[in-house]
């Protein structure tokens, strides 16, 4: 699984717990890289460089972030 890291992302930086025994700088967010569908071929058979570009932590405007129970909201701190 190819993942990234996303440290600074407003939604996917806030999915990690905490971890007390380590300083901030020391604790790296990870998040798995969508390949949109459209890209598949140039992921799979495109130059390196091509590839490269593809990886990258998909734009906030992308996800879908409200609770999973709309009667017990909770507000992220974007």
């Amino acid at each position: 699984m190819l993942t990234q890291n996303c440290d600074g992302h407003p939604v996917l930086g806030l999915m990690h717990r905490p971890d007390k025994s380590q300083t901030p700088d020391q604790q790296d967010k990870r998040s798995v890289v969508p390949i949109e569908r459209a890209d598949w071929d140039a992921w799979l058979h495109g130059s390196r460089e091509q590839a490269e570009g593809l990886i990258r932590v998909p734009p906030v405007e992308l996800l879908n972030h409200v609770p999973a129970d709309r009667g017990n909201p909770a507000q992220l701190p974007l």
